[in-house]
């Protein structure tokens, strides 16, 4: 039962070569390759030229752009989770007469 699994993985393997060989090759060039990109490469299709970095003219520092010094902005109107406040579970675990691990 290995063996046949084995030599089936085994021809998998050696049918497609050209294509795992494409897919090296790009992944040594690119380094990471998105789902659209595998898909071109296993369809034969080229993959479009490496966008080139942008010019660096400044003197290697990074700048960082402030946010806005406005009103602050609340955890439900910023899409993170509310958390739910501790006497909450302490107030469960009381009525249910046990410890209240989720909710």
């Amino acid at each position: 039962m290995v063996s046949a699994g084995y030599n089936t993985a085994k021809g998998i393997l050696s049918d497609n070569r050209d294509t795992l060989t494409r897919i090296a090759q790009a992944l040594i060039e690119r380094e990471v390759l998105d789902a659209v990109e595998i898909k071109m490469l296993v369809e034969g299709t080229n993959l479009p030229p490496i966008k080139p970095l942008p010019s660096k003219n400044d003197d290697g520092v990074q700048q960082v752009i402030k946010p806005d010094q406005g009103a602050p902005r609340s955890k439900a109107a910023s899409g993170q989770p509310q958390r739910k406040n501790s006497s909450q579970f302490s107030q469960r675990a009381a009525i249910s007469g046990r410890p209240f691990l989720f909710s």
